[in-house]
């Protein structure tokens, strides 16, 4: 049998050239969109809940903007990259399966908290697991899938956030109703730790380099000279800071869309949970899969496609989200919401595999977390609680429409994020061939 073959195989029968079976890579492919997809139904789950736990423990927006953003992107970010460095090293399936399992009970915990602090000091305990989820998971991904479909694959692997977010909206919305915020966490919370065990016992750690016919050297370089190589590629700098302002209008609108919809519009937040979960559901998969595909299919022309998809994605975001946030007729905001997101959710797969493509083999994990560090910061970090600082600051002349207003800032942030795509393209070419061997 050779390295890297599923058993049972026959060399050059049902086998990729990289070695491994189209069923299991599609397998391994499956099971990295589950806990995606659980990432962010335990992350994004508190949206949904946002009103009751308001009422209960009588906070502020801006508290729960905290809650949803800087609390949790401190941590996420600060400690992605030593556990990245972690996943260069060792078994990133290990890695993974154990992240699920700490985020899941951190979502579990969220119900029994009594008060502000106590739920604060919970949710960082969800940012602990989930900043171990992602780094590994685009590493694996890049050693299953050769560079011509690695685009797609991310494509398809970055729609596990939309499905995630629309599960947690959909099923916290209505058990919201029936059995209460508290145990509504809980229920969605456990059911990660199944799947952490059948990651663990179903799942092989591949070969790094494989997908690419690429020697692995078995070092993995430090942290810090990862982040020179990448802090020398223009590229990089402008496709990270893009990607960063592009999640501060994604992550405002994940978080306050379910609050927009029930102040703004008048749903009850099984109303707001299932439309908003459809539309996560058909964009995620619309915009994530035929985003990276489409740069996949564009970049075999010119790599700078890699960065021009997104870019031409944000700029048709900015004016439908327009439309969502001034319309007084609930379709039409719906439907502008859907548009929005639709082009939003495009940059993922291209970014993620043009920064793959400058780093060497054992780079990749931290490379990502870098990524993410910039992203979470400037996106999830920032995004949440500014929109809902400019809330609480509009309240006494906008009343129950100060939200309405305050995510209005997503439109120009998406047309700034659509201009340093088009910047990152004009060096991306010379960054990809300086990649190390």
């Amino acid at each position: 049998m050779e390295a890297g073959q599923e058993p049972g195989e026959t060399p050059g029968r049902g086998a990729a050239p990289n070695g491994a079976s189209f069923p299991y890579r599609a397998y391994f492919l499956g099971l990295l969109v589950v806990s995606y997809m659980v990432n962010f139904t335990d992350r994004q789950l508190l949206s949904i809940l946002l009103e009751p736990i308001k009422r209960d423990l009588a906070l502020a927006d801006w508290q729960l903007g905290t809650l949803g953003g800087i609390a949790f992107a401190l941590f996420y970010v600060t400690l992605g990259v030593p556990i990245a460095k972690l996943s260069d090293r060792f078994s990133r399936v290990n890695i993974l399966a154990g992240a699920i399992a700490l985020w899941s009970l951190a979502t579990a915990a969220c119900g029994l908290t009594a008060n502000f602090i106590q739920l604060l000091l919970v949710r960082i305990g969800v940012a602990v697991g989930e900043s171990a989820g992602t780094p590994p998971s685009y590493s694996l991904i890049s050693d299953i899938f050769e560079p011509k479909r690695r685009a797609t694959a991310i494509g398809i692997y970055v729609a596990g956030p939309p499905l995630g977010t629309a599960l947690g909206l959909a099923i916290g919305g209505w058990l919201s109703q029936s059995i209460g915020w508290r145990m509504t966490f809980v229920v969605v919370g456990l059911p990660g730790l199944a799947l952490a065990l059948l990651m663990k016992l179903t799942l092989r750690e591949p070969p790094r380099g494989r997908s690419e016919g690429r020697a692995d050297a078995a070092v993995a370089p430090p942290a810090m000279a990862v982040a020179r190589l990448l802090a020398g590629r223009p590229a990089f700098l402008a496709l990270a800071t893009a990607s960063g302002v592009a999640a501060f209008a994604g992550y405002a609108m994940s978080l306050w869309l379910p609050s927009f919809f029930i102040r703004s519009h008048g749903l009850s937040a099984g109303e707001a949970g299932t439309w908003l979960a459809v539309i996560n559901f058909s964009t995620g998969i619309g915009g994530g899969v035929l985003g990276g595909h489409i740069a996949d299919r564009l970049a075999l022309r010119d790599r700078r496609w890699l960065a021009l998809v997104p870019a031409i994605g944000m700029a048709i975001a900015a004016p439908a989200a327009v439309v969502a946030f001034l319309t007084r007729d609930t379709g039409v905001a719906l439907a502008g919401v859907a548009a929005a997101l639709l082009f939003y959710y495009s940059w993922a797969g291209p970014v993620y595999s043009a920064v793959q493509a400058m780093v060497g083999l054992r780079m990749r994990a931290v490379s990502v977390s870098l990524l993410l560090f910039i992203i979470n910061l400037l996106g999830l970090g920032l995004g949440p609680p500014i929109i809902g600082a400019v809330s609480d600051a509009l309240l006494e002349s906008a009343g129950d429409q100060s939200l309405r207003l305050s995510l209005l800032i997503t439109a120009p942030v998406f047309l700034l994020a659509a201009a340093l795509y088009a910047l990152g393209a004009l060096r991306l070419r010379a960054d990809l061939d300086r990649a190390p061997a």
